[in-house]
């Protein structure tokens, strides 16, 4: 046979799936090679077998930490490798890592993926336990960028010992928190991945806590109450949608084009003892609606609350009970010990934040945490792809923040930003899909078979159906074509 014909068949043969069931001996010898590897600061903690199930394959368990305490977990297939990475990101405050394997880690699994997760450098008792960064300025900037980079390269060295040879691909995918850090991750280390996920980001970290203190501060009565209560959200819910569900000419339960509705709060005052609000309660909408402003009346952010989010306030910001502060997020916790460069301290509330003198005070950890102010030239050169996704009902990160960051690259690349960089908003749905009632869950949502096309086969994203969303295409809001004008 000619070399010519020779060579493609021996690169075929190089990168294809290692599909060869291997004998318990030679399995051994694979967990021991990964055991006495000497990676630097990589400690290897633990490996073992675990055998196929119903719907899991066969795999290496590996436990370890890179220093000084970012704790990993990973997980190799043995016999049906796929040649590619797949890493997931941690929310809020991360700290944990998980006991078994469930949603996207699962799924990468399934599909022969190695994969990789991480506590983000620290301990919590859950990932709303942020006491963690008290006075502990490594662990905060482990959280920020580092321990996934960290954790990016130990599992590529450990993968070259398990299987002989490196990642072909390496994919990232998280949300909220984790999709700050798939773009964080895109900015400060352009090579450790070639297709990045990012669900409704926290971009702007900083800001985020602000707009945080902003609707506490505003919701909180002179008694320590809340003064907007859950009772009020269907009111609000229904003059809302039915001032912004027609915007698009559909009335169809969804609110799809936020940007262009002209909601007045006013038309909720009491006239009738059945749909209608105290003038206390439409000043606190307002404030929620409008965003936090300083004593001058500046803006500190864009925007407040989007339009449409309205039926999902009642666990992101009112919490379970009637108590106030039992909104998810442990807003003072984040004010207490992680927002400022010098930690206050258990005795700080959010209410304590002062919107003229505090802002300021947030800019240290605002380099750390934001990603929105970071360049993705260095991405965009070395060939990346970027698919971020957020929900025009999410009231816990406003999508604003993505399109106004997608905005920022538009202006800086043009329509080659379509090239590495799509974003699609979608109606109707919460934040990372948490209580969406529209068939918009973790298992409808599928963008990394279209980012996988993306990026092998080169095949351009159109529109959130190839993101495998099973929902009407009217629900669908390509970013490109209707919010850049």
């Amino acid at each position: 046979m000619k070399i010519s014909k020779l060579i493609p068949i021996l690169l075929f043969l190089t990168f294809m799936p290692l599909h060869a069931q291997k004998s318990g001996e030679e399995i051994d010898r694979q967990r021991t090679k990964v055991e006495e590897a000497f990676i630097h600061d990589v400690v290897i903690l633990s490996t073992a077998v675990i055998e196929r199930s119903e719907d899991i394959p066969k795999h290496i368990l590996i436990r370890g930490y890179t220093m000084p305490s970012n704790y990993f977990l990973m997980r190799f297939p043995v016999d049906d490798w796929n040649t590619k990475l797949f890493m997931n990101g941690c929310g809020l405050g991360c700290g944990t890592l998980p006991a078994d394997i469930s949603g996207k880690l699962k799924k990468a699994l399934q599909r022969g993926y190695a994969t990789a997760t991480m506590n983000s450098g620290h301990w919590g008792s859950s990932n709303r336990d942020l006491t963690w960064a008290y006075n502990n300025p490594q662990a905060e900037k482990d959280y920020a960028y580092r321990a996934l980079h960290e954790t990016v390269r130990a599992t590529k060295e450990l993968i070259k010992v398990f299987y002989n040879q490196e990642p072909l691909l390496s994919y990232f995918w998280g949300c909220s928190g984790g999709g700050r850090q798939g773009i964080m991750e895109a900015a400060r280390y352009p090579e450790d991945f070639d297709g990045i996920i990012s669900e409704a980001p926290a971009l702007n970290f900083s800001g985020w806590a602000v707009l945080a203190a902003w609707l506490r501060q505003a919701n909180t009565g002179v008694d320590g109450k809340d003064i907007l209560a859950k009772e009020d959200l269907s009111k609000i819910k229904k003059a809302v949608y039915d001032a912004c569900d027609k915007v698009d000419g559909k009335v169809d339960g969804l609110v799809s084009d936020p940007s262009n509705c002209a909601f007045d709060p006013e038309v909720l005052i009491c006239e009738d003892k059945t749909n209608c609000l105290s003038r206390e309660k439409i000043e606190v909408l307002k404030k929620w609606y409008e965003g936090p402003i300083n004593k001058s009346g500046e803006k500190l952010l864009p925007t407040g609350l989007s339009l449409g989010s309205e039926p999902l306030w009642g666990f992101w910001f009112l919490g379970e009970s009637t108590e106030p502060f039992d909104e998810f997020t442990p807003w003072n916790e984040i004010f207490q010990y992680l927002i400022f460069k010098e930690d206050p301290g258990a005795s700080y509330s959010v209410l304590d934040f002062d919107f003229d003198a505090d802002p300021e005070r947030l800019e240290f950890m605002g380099s750390l945490l934001n990603v929105n102010h970071l360049s993705m030239q260095s991405f965009k050169d070395k060939g990346g792809k970027l698919l971020l996704y957020h929900g025009l009902a999410d009231p816990m990160i406003p999508y604003q923040s993505s399109v106004d960051y997608y905005k920022k690259n538009y202006e800086a690349y043009g329509h080659e930003t379509m090239d590495f960089f799509r974003l699609f908003l979608i109606p109707g749905m919460d934040h990372c899909t948490a209580f969406s009632n529209l068939g918009i869950t973790d298992n409808s949502v599928d963008p990394l078979t279209a980012l996988e096309a993306w990026v092998e086969k080169k095949v351009r994203l159109k529109n959130c159906q190839s993101c495998g969303i099973k929902t009407m295409e009217r629900w669908i809001r390509n970013l490109v074509c209707h919010f850049i004008k």
